[in-house]
């Protein structure tokens, strides 16, 4: 049994240094009585595709920090969001403002605009605008 053991192990390697198409992973089972005429012992190997990993949602936004001039009013575009998935398929969900602080901030499709016009008043006032994807 020893030589057909090691001849399943060359031959794994051996389709791994091929590199077949498509995730594969074999899985080899002993089973008693067969025909493998080795005093009653054999072999059976399965091919299986391997678990692949959910892809993740890519949320960017563009710039990632906006300086905004302190007489800029309303509707002024701050930023752009880009939502995609990790394996390339386009993104069919919603996106929403999970996070305004000082109201600053406002969601039109994919673009960030500005939701008041500021003043002197809001100078070195650092605010925060969270956008977040929804499957």
């Amino acid at each position: 049994m020893k030589p057909l053991v090691g001849f399943a192990g060359v031959l794994l390697a051996g389709s791994a240094v091929a590199e077949q198409p498509g995730p594969v992973a074999t899985h080899i089972t002993p089973v008693a009585g067969s025909d493998a005429g080795l005093t009653g012992v054999g072999l059976i190997c399965e091919t299986r595709r391997r678990y692949r990993p959910a892809p993740k949602l890519e949320v960017t936004i563009t710039p990632p920090e906006v300086k905004i001039p302190d007489n800029a009013k309303r509707g002024t575009p701050l930023a752009k969001v880009t939502v995609r998935w990790s394996n390339g398929e386009p993104f069919q969900g919603q996106l929403r403002l999970t996070r305004n602080t000082a109201g600053i901030c406002e969601l039109s499709g994919t673009d960030l605009k500005l939701s008041r016009d500021v003043n002197k008043a809001d100078d070195y006032k650092r605010s925060k605008c969270t956008v977040t994807a929804i499957k």
